[in-house]
């Protein structure tokens, strides 16, 4: 109403995650509450026991929307890293525990269809090794395996970006990395974009394959995949 941003942040109010068992009525919703956070995309949530794990992609301040004072944040306050909330008993908790999994900053997460809202081991993002995450371009791909810790990166050439990365499946009954990741990157040199299939065992190794277009696909926030014989 008075000309300013429809969306801002402040750091004075606590963040909330809503509870609510399958199948109860929304009247039973929960709220626990902890620091601060703004997240895009979540990798995956699942329960352990009495737990609640999320993997989320948090960002120390809202990138793109001013604070309440209508000040912005520094770059370095712009960008996320991955973290496991763990909300102790889905219960009684009223609140979670942070565990930071990486500092690359990374977005964009996904992880096999199969596994989604499910425990799970492999997770993959695009992450950025020159620096650029901050203007919302990644120049690389990085596979988490959750369970040993490890990490795979394949990066291209300063200046190229990668869109986030579509799994597709080996078949119906594949494991969680068996298949590939697809996904547009832009070229900077020539102002043009590739298709790029890479194994999802074997990240680091690059493409398995590049399909070069002769134009730029504006890049792009999503993607995903659809068997021909499912959707006919």
């Amino acid at each position: 109403m008075k000309g300013g941003a429809a969306i801002a942040w402040d750091p004075e109010h606590p963040s909330h995650i809503g509870v609510l068992k399958r199948g109860d009525p929304a009247t039973e919703i929960r709220w626990v509450s902890g620091n601060p956070s703004y997240v895009f995309h979540p990798m995956n949530a699942f329960e352990s026991g009495d737990k609640i794990i999320l993997d989320m992609h948090n960002y120390p301040a809202a990138p793109g929307f001013p604070f309440a004072d209508g000040s912005k944040p520094r770059r370095e306050d712009a960008e996320a890293v991955l973290e496991r909330w763990t909300i102790p008993s889905a219960a009684t908790s009223d609140s979670w525990v942070s565990e930071q999994l990486d500092d690359r900053p990374t977005e964009f997460p996904r992880v096999a269809d199969a596994v989604v809202g499910r425990p799970y081991r492999h997770g993959y993002a695009a992450t950025s090794v020159y620096g650029t995450a901050a203007r919302t371009t990644y120049d690389s791909v990085v596979h988490y395996d959750l369970e040993s810790g490890a990490s795979k990166v394949w990066s291209m050439s300063r200046g190229d970006c990668v869109s986030e990365p579509a799994i597709v499946a080996r078949s119906p009954d594949a494991q969680e990395n068996e298949g590939w990741l697809v996904g547009f990157v832009y070229r900077a040199e020539t102002n043009t974009s590739d298709i790029v299939v890479i194994d999802a065992a074997a990240v680091d190794d690059g493409p398995v394959a590049t399909i070069h277009l002769d134009t730029r696909v504006p890049n792009g926030f999503h993607g995903t995949w659809v068997d021909q014989r499912l959707a006919g």
